[in-house]
């Protein structure tokens, strides 16, 4: 993993140049996976195009801020992935199970955000260390 500290998609440098990157590293858990493959939907590790999959780790429960390491790399929480069009063109009718609307506000389930702090090679099967900010916890929101 290495840092980006801006941002590089074209859609996005166009709206808001030159815009932090706060989506550099998308996490999926497998659990997560497996309930999306129980109601019919094909999803295997790297099809939403996350880097990393997790197993064991609630990552929406998660805040604002989390610094997970992975071997020696070092990534922080900045938010909850906005599904998009591009899901809903690939797994018809995903979509409306990433989205929760509860009337109040729209929360997100398709997986987090993260940037890197410190690069490093990661591999299948490494341990996660979660190390929570302090303070009162900060949803994570869409970024």
């Amino acid at each position: 993993m290495r840092e980006r500290p801006t941002v590089k998609h074209r859609s996005r440098l166009s709206a808001v140049p030159p815009a932090p990157n706060l989506r550099q590293v998308h996490l999926i858990s497998a659990e997560m996976q497996e309930a999306w493959r129980q109601l019919g939907f094909a999803v295997s590790p790297g099809a939403l195009g996350e880097n990393v999959t997790t197993r064991g780790l609630d990552l929406h429960a998660l805040s604002t801020g989390t610094v997970l390491r992975i071997r020696d790399a070092l990534l922080v929480l900045t938010g909850a992935r906005n599904p998009c069009a591009q899901i809903e063109a690939r797994f018809p009718k995903l979509l409306k199970q990433l989205v929760v609307d509860d009337g109040a506000e729209k929360s997100f389930r398709a997986g987090v955000m993260a940037v890197v702090v410190a690069g490093g090679t990661v591999a299948e099967g490494d341990a996660i260390l979660v190390a929570r900010p302090p303070g009162k916890p900060r949803p994570l929101r869409r970024v």
